[in-house]
This record gives C-alpha cells, sequence and structure tokens, in this order.
C-alpha cells in the first residue's frame, strides 16, 4: 500500500519518519488504538510513524481495513481467484485472503530486512507487483488459484499463461537439514502457523526474520509446515 505525501513533515520523536510534500511512501502497518490516526511507512530505506493527516493512501479494490472474518464475509459468494489483502489481525504486516473452492485461504504477506514483501518464495518490492504476479502463478501449492478482479473473466486450467516453470517453488532446503527442539507448546493463530508441544523436533526451513522461522514436522504421519516464534525452540 503506497502513500502520498500532502505536506512537509519533520519528525518530533525518534519513532517518526520526516518527509517531504509528494514524497511517495510504503505503509507497512495500519497502526492499532494506542496509535490511532499514524501509520507505520517507510521512505528511502528509514521507517518510522507518519501522521494520516499529512499522507493520501493510493486506494485499491483489492485493500479494505478489514478483520480476517469479514473478509470471508464479503468473498463468500465471489468466483475462485477473488481476494483482499488486510492488515493482519496478530502482526504487523498484510495477511491476503483468497476465495479457494467452498472456502477462503489465508496466508500472511512477510517482508524481509531489504523491505521486499513476499509470501513463499519470490519477493517484491510492493504489493501490487506481488498482485501481478499471483494473477498469472498460482498463490495456492495444493491447486491452481490465480488472483483476479471480479470484474475480469476467470482463468481457467487450460489457460496458456500456466505452465509447469511458472509455479512458485517450495523454499529450498539445505544440503544438511537443521533441526531445532521445542521449548514450549505453541499454539498457532492462523493456518499459516505452526502448532508445537513441548519436546517437538522440527525441521527448519527458514529463518524468515530474528523473530519467526518456517519448519516442517510429522504430526500422524502428515507432514505440517508453517510459521512459528524463534525464542519457542533450541538448536538440537
Amino acid at each position: 500500500m503506497e502513500a502520498i505525501a500532502k505536506y512537509d513533515y519533520q519528525s518530533t520523536n525518534e519513532d517518526e519518519l520526516s518527509f517531504r510534500a509528494n514524497s511517495c511512501l510504503k505503509i507497512i502497518d495500519f497502526l492499532r488504538e494506542e496509535n490511532s490516526g499514524w501509520y507505520k511507512a517507510e521512505l528511502q530505506g528509514s521507517e518510522g510513524l507518519v501522521p494520516g493527516t499529512y499522507v493520501d493512501l493510493q486506494p485499491h479494490d483489492w485493500f479494505k481495513e478489514i478483520t480476517r472474518k469479514d473478509a470471508e464475509e464479503m468473498l463468500k459468494h465471489a468466483p475462485d481467484g477473488s481476494f483482499l489483502i488486510r492488515p493482519s489481525e496478530n502482526h504487523q504486516a498484510f495477511s491476503i485472503t483468497v476465495k479457494n473452492g467452498s472456502k477462503s485461504d489465508h496466508w500472511r504477506i512477510m517482508r524481509d530486512g531489504a523491505g521486499k514483501y513476499f509470501v513463499w518464495v519470490v519477493k517484491f518490492d510492493s504489493l501490487n507487483a506481488l498482485v501481478k504476479h499471483y494473477k498469472s502463478s498460482s498463490i495456492c501449492r495444493n491447486n491452481k488459484v490465480l488472483l483476479r478482479d471480479d470484474k475480469s473473466p476467470g482463468a481457467t486450467a487450460s489457460s496458456p499463461s500456466w505452465s509447469k516453470k511458472e509455479e512458485v517453488p517450495p523454499p529450498v532446503m539445505a544440503t544438511k537439514q537443521i533441526k531445532v527442539r521445542a521449548l514450549y507448546d505453541f499454539e498457532a493463530s492462523d493456518a499459516e502457523e505452526l502448532t508445537l508441544k513441548k519436546g517437538d523436533i522440527v525441521t527448519l526451513i527458514d529463518k524468515i526474520d530474528q523473530n519467526w522461522w518456517t519448519g516442517s514436522i510429522m504430526r500422524g504421519g502428515v507432514e505440517k509446515k508453517g510459521y512459528f516464534p524463534s525464542n519457542y525452540v533450541e538448536a538440537f
């Protein structure tokens, strides 16, 4: 999500971001009650709080400041591939909700240290670029689901834009698998997270950042993958 500065703003606290009128800012998070009227934004590699009254959000039909439940309700009767991007309820990030058959799937949109957005492996400079990519490459790994605007015709299984080489590849595992042991129980709060029980042995897939890692675990003969907090595990 982008915003254009309407006026110059000089920060008055260390956690704020200075900018000039007409600057294009990348909105990272819509802050909650404790910072009502302020956004967290990025400009030229620097991050900080900006007053909402100083910027104009560049809206998209696919962005809604709503809850996960509301997103599911809005997409209930929409065609497959219809989607909404919304602020995550549990993290300072965005989530994407996509209609997939009789249900809606949810994925957290992560950001790396360089400020790039990603759902799986491919990374993007903006949410716009992420959306554009997944209109021609499946965002779902279990079946083919292409993002689509409600007013555009849905892609079919025989669409010529689809080919094996366009599929998003799974994370590349190191030759020597790294395993970690769960120190505490962790209950997943959404479909992207991985529930852990104390003592579980987890195969590490990727260290997304210092706080969240991705891994896999065998449970009941089925491999489960997802995000978990890094401080809940130790090297094994």
